[in-house]
């Protein structure tokens, strides 16, 4: 890293790699809609539960979910699908950038040198989160050394939003496996159409092995214990975040 003796410089390369952690998600959701779609189970992550009994959940609905997003805010839209295990690492990287700043009295929100918008902003900005600035140099004075502080309590407030909405998501879905298990309803692939369902997407994104079951006259997949396996890597997941 250059020395300085003014505040201000460049975020560290590591600090700066967040953005190629964001997985492309093919449609926008409402924020915090994933709180509705917990809260109106026939309709949770994208699979419409039958009104009769015993009869497979349909592979469509008419109202597109966020099985698989991340919740950051209320009142806008999103179009990213974040893996919040990533996310939460490189939360832990930016505090620790920030507290290396701190020591040396390095400007954040500009860069030293060139007065150009640095990564910390861009990363607060681009969650929306309220980023205060410390800059002393070239004749510029922007805040004080309290916004070190400042932005590291937002960030430990965001990981803490960013685990409490991780864990609503991954509970609903060991919810909803063992409601299947309970009807013996394939895991998967729809019942009914054979195609990929919601659960598949839910568990690549968070790069998470998944246990097909799937019992139809024209295709054979798993054994009945992929319910508890899948329930059991998804306990497994939450421990680890």
């Amino acid at each position: 890293m250059n020395s300085h003796t003014l505040a201000g410089t460049k975020v560290p390369a590591l600090a700066r790699t967040y953005d190629q952690s964001l997985i492309g998600n093919p449609f926008q959701i409402r924020k915090n809609q994933f709180i509705d779609d917990i809260d109106d189970k026939n309709h949770f992550s994208g699979i419409r539960k039958p009104h009769q009994s015993g009869a497979e959940p349909k592979s469509q609905t008419s109202r597109k979910t966020s099985f698989n997003f991340l919740v950051l805010s209320k009142g806008a839209t999103m179009s990213i699908n974040v893996n919040a295990k990533t996310e939460i690492k490189s939360i832990t990287t930016l505090i620790a950038a920030l507290n290396d700043y701190k020591t040396k009295n390095w400007g954040i929100g500009l860069t030293g040198n060139t007065l150009v918008p640095d990564s910390f902003l861009a990363f607060f900005t681009n969650r929306e989160l309220p980023f205060t600035y410390y800059v002393r140099c070239k004749d510029v004075s922007l805040g004080d050394a309290s916004a070190y502080d400042k932005n590291i309590n937002v960030l430990n407030s965001y990981t803490n939003k960013v685990k409490a909405n991780e864990k609503a998501l991954v509970n609903a879905t060991i919810a909803v496996l063992n409601e299947y298990k309970s009807k013996t309803w394939a895991i998967g692939l729809n019942g009914d159409t054979l195609q990929p369902d919601n659960l598949l997407p839910f568990f690549a994104t968070r790069e998470l092995p998944f246990e097909f079951f799937v019992r139809k006259p024209s295709l054979s997949l798993g054994e009945s214990t992929a319910y508890d396996k899948n329930v059991a890597t998804l306990t497994k997941y939450l421990a680890s975040l």
